[in-house]
């Protein structure tokens, strides 16, 4: 402690007004002090005494700007091997412990630095002249006391172009990439590769379009049906065809839908799939054929064209018509019956049950005379409303005889009439004492 003391008093004699700024920095090992006063330090009787605090620190590559911007290295990185903008320098940064000039050479070319002698950090380029950017760097740091030290850091260097489609060493020259990697299949559609300046584009056949999602690919066009929605009217009974002409590429699927449940689909290859229902058929064109109508198969039907992509529908709308169905019987404790043998005094109850579109108007006779109501016998009409098939055909028309007697014996026959036709249904009404 008394030898540094002494050291500081010697110092401060030979420095004056500097004193103060020794005494703060003489334990740190004077690295801190500017070159400027390590020199005075050089010239003064106690260069010997302050030769190790003066000594130049370590120096160190820490940036590398290959084109696309400056990036700080890894600690202890002592190579580069990387694509290397074809058109610009090459520039690194170091860094040194202490003070003193610098000598950068790269293969022994002497490079230009910027910044102060005094500065930690300068920066130094190598210009694309010196293409091929591969070979080694060397930065050496020039300091007082004769303690030079430096460094080595090895680069190799791939130039390249910013832009991938463009060659040569202005990077101005077009690559014909459609016939450079012809063998890599750049477009999903082998013949659609087209060659444009600093790039290419890639085309489809007729029928898909390029993707919007990735160019490289084709999407098919959408499927257009050409068959409008339309009302169809059937009768029961009878067979009908439900349209779905349509263009699709590839070869698409066609599905048929009644409400929401799918009913039928012809599959891309032709094949065709009916769901439990082995009247229905779609024909080549997509259309739907039903045979033997029935009121069941009234409602909206789907026609659901799909390609691997897109889908296109249509919807129509299928009414069922026909002369009154009809079913007459007695109905005995709950249960019906075609025959029954009534006592006097029994009550007699005989439903006429009738599905017919357009809704039909019923009525009754007896021994094919126009049946005359009274307190006795009656007749009433409803909506079969618990029918499997909700149409406003669906009717009821119950007739009712309280207190049979034997003048009431007869044959009673239900009618039902609409624009199609006349149905008629007889039943006998036999009395035994």
């Amino acid at each position: 402690m008394m030898v540094k003391r002494i050291l500081i008093l010697l110092l401060c004699g030979f420095l004056g007004s500097t004193c103060a700024f020794w005494q703060s920095t003489i334990n740190t090992g004077l690295e801190g002090m500017r070159r400027a006063e390590c020199q005075s330090i050089a010239r003064s009787q106690l260069k010997n005494q302050f030769k190790s605090y003066c000594k130049v620190g370590r120096i160190t590559v820490i940036g590398l700007d290959v084109g696309r911007g400056l990036f700080r290295l890894p600690n202890n990185q002592l190579s580069f091997n990387g694509n290397v903008l074809r058109t610009s320098d090459v520039t690194f940064m170091t860094e040194q412990d202490g003070y003193g000039s610098i000598v950068a050479k790269f293969n022994g070319a002497v490079l230009k630095c910027s910044g102060h002698g005094a500065m930690k950090q300068k920066t130094c380029v190598i210009p694309r002249a010196n293409r091929p950017w591969s070979g080694q760097i060397t930065v050496t740091v020039f300091g007082t006391g004769g303690y030079n030290p430096s460094t080595s850091y090895y680069m190799r260097g791939t130039p390249v172009c910013l832009n991938s489609g463009y060659d040569g060493d202005n990077c101005d020259t077009d690559i014909n990439e459609c016939e450079k990697y012809k063998d890599k299949r750049l477009c999903q559609w082998q013949n659609g590769c087209v060659n444009t300046l600093g790039s290419y584009r890639c085309t489809c056949p007729a029928g898909f379009k390029v993707s919007v999602k990735d160019f490289r690919l084709c999407d098919p066009d959408p499927p257009q049906i050409y068959s409008k929605p339309v009302t169809l009217t059937a009768m029961f009974g009878a067979t009908t065809v439900l349209p779905c002409q349509h263009k699709a590429q590839p070869l698409a699927i066609v599905k048929w839908q009644l409400g929401s449940r799918v009913i039928a689909i012809k599959q891309a290859n032709g094949a065709t799939q009916t769901i439990n229902d082995a009247k229905l058929t779609v024909r080549q064109d997509g259309g739907l054929v039903i045979k033997s109508v029935a009121y069941g198969d009234a409602g909206d039907f789907f026609c659901v064209v799909l390609n691997i992509r897109f889908l296109a529908s249509v919807k129509h709308t299928l009414k069922v018509e026909s002369v009154p169905l009809m079913d007459v019987q007695h109905l005995i404790s709950g249960n019906y019956t075609k025959q029954h043998a009534y006592h006097v005094g029994d009550n007699v109850t005989i439903d006429c049950q009738v599905i017919a579109m357009p809704v039909p108007v019923i009525s009754w006779t007896k021994n094919s005379q126009a049946l005359q109501t009274t307190q006795r016998l009656k007749v009433t009409q409803t909506k079969i409303e618990d029918a499997p098939l909700q149409i406003a055909g669906a009717l009821q028309s119950r007739l009712e005889i309280i207190g049979v007697q034997t003048s009431d014996a007869g044959t009673y026959t239900c009618n039902a009439t609409n624009t199609h036709g006349v149905t008629s249904k007889a039943i006998s009404v036999s009395i035994t004492q």
